[in-house]
């Protein structure tokens, strides 16, 4: 084991402040890089002022390539970073009372593992920082404050890869502001204009009647999933509409 890597990983580990970074080891395949972070967590056990649960772990298995560039390894870290600071500075996830409710929510200790594995998969395929950041809002509504049930979560997480990080939100906001705003004309009419093929993949909106994924104008609507993903996640919960 490198005892300067070692080093480095229990000072980031031990530090009592919020580091504001993340470590990001990178090798080739089968030089050991799991084995050093199972080797390291070892030493913290019960019996420390660190537990293991407290501390952010992504195991990545890349088999038979190497990372293309160091431009993706330091993307890759913000990325982590993005989904799993707000996690972990929400200290009711450190608890064992936590792990309880979430497994509680997932149904069972295997479906539990499943959604662990599909969160991770999600996240290596997000191809913006902003979606790790609303993956990570979304995690904590739904295992910390049940506003999403599992089947919510796991839609979501397929929504939140479809969505176009760009412009997404805007659109969004077209649709939940019709919605909240039921009489207003101008508001009506923005809606039956605006062009939803960012949308159309995502699972938020209702395609006018004969519409395809590839049409662009002819008046969707949000719906219920959606509603309650811009208010809680898009939105961080603070909604403002023109009426």
């Amino acid at each position: 084991m490198n005892e300067h890597i070692r080093d480095y990983c229990k000072k980031f580990i031990e530090s009592q402040e919020n580091p504001h970074y993340a470590v990001f080891l990178n090798g080739k395949w089968g030089t050991g890089k799991t084995y050093f972070i199972n080797k390291l967590l070892e030493e913290y056990t019960d019996d420390t002022d660190v537990k293991s649960n407290d501390i952010p772990v992504l195991k990545w298995f890349i088999s038979g390539i190497n990372t293309v560039s160091s431009i993706s390894a330091v993307f890759a870290v913000k990325k982590y970073y993005a989904f799993i600071k707000p996690i972990k500075d929400e200290k009711f996830f450190n608890s064992e009372s936590a792990h309880k409710q979430i497994e509680e929510i997932c149904g069972s200790k295997k479906k539990m593992n499943f959604v662990m594995e599909q969160t991770l998969f999600s996240l290596d395929k997000f191809e913006a920082e902003i979606k790790a950041k609303w993956l990570s809002i979304l995690f904590i509504k739904t295992f910390k404050e049940k506003v999403f049930t599992i089947e919510d979560y796991t839609n979501l997480l397929f929504c939140i890869g479809n969505l176009n990080s760009a412009n997404c939100k805007e659109t969004l906001e077209v649709f939940y502001n019709a919605y909240k705003n039921k009489d207003d004309e101008q508001i009506q009419l923005a809606r039956a204009n605006k062009d939803y093929s960012s949308l159309s993949m995502s699972g938020l909106i209702r395609l006018p009647s004969g519409a395809t994924a590839f049409d662009n104008i002819g008046g969707a609507y949000i719906n219920e999933l959606g509603i309650r993903f811009y208010e809680n996640v898009l939105n961080f919960g603070s909604v403002t509409t023109n009426g």
